[in-house]
């Protein structure tokens, strides 16, 4: 039975990220496995992304103490990997449509599985900036949240760019740092 409830938890978190992971980033809050937005510990808007630091909240509610906490987290990196996603789509677009090269259709599809890449590859950048854990007598709750510094994302971008000869003499990097500024301060 244990076992049971742990996937389903665990399913039902991973759910709640496909469904609305990038709404609860956005808004600041953690998405629970119970699908009610939490306003507790964690959660202010000190935890919002900002020009710095790309942040997100999670949260875990388990019987366990270590499982509510690895859910926590899961939950916590699910969203930001989600915020981050979103973010470099958007730069990504709009560095396509002010450099207008010729080549965009391989240049494109180049450029957007390197910055997934980059993305996924931030996820072990990551550091925990905020915990809490309450027990009710039968289950923990606990919340996280974590970050990941701008910089290292973009840095992490353009250094992909540079070891790509395929599409490094197509990369400006003075405009894409350009527009990932202008995006950062936008969102």
């Amino acid at each position: 039975m244990n076992n049971f409830f742990d996937t389903r938890t665990i399913l039902l978190c991973l759910f709640s990220f496909i469904a609305s992971g990038s709404v609860c980033m956005q808004s600041g809050y953690a998405q629970g496995v119970d699908g009610d937005l939490s306003g507790g510990p964690c959660d202010s808007d000190i935890y919002t992304s900002d020009t710095l630091f790309f942040r997100a909240t999670g949260i875990g509610v388990n019987a366990d103490l270590r499982r509510a906490e690895r859910l926590a987290r899961l939950d916590a990196t699910s969203n930001l990997a989600a915020n981050i996603s979103v973010t470099i789509e958007s730069i990504a677009e709009r560095y396509f449509v002010e450099q207008s090269d010729g080549d965009s259709t391989e240049y494109s599809s180049a450029f957007k599985q390197l910055t997934r890449l980059v993305s996924r590859q931030q996820l072990s950048n990551v550091e925990i900036i905020c915990t809490q854990t309450d027990y009710d007598g039968e289950m923990f709750t606990h919340r996280v949240a974590v970050e990941v510094s701008t910089g290292d994302v973009l840095t992490g971008i353009e250094e992909d760019f540079s070891n790509d000869p395929s599409i490094n003499h197509l990369f400006d990097k003075g405009l894409f740092e350009r527009v990932f500024i202008e995006e950062l301060n936008v969102n």
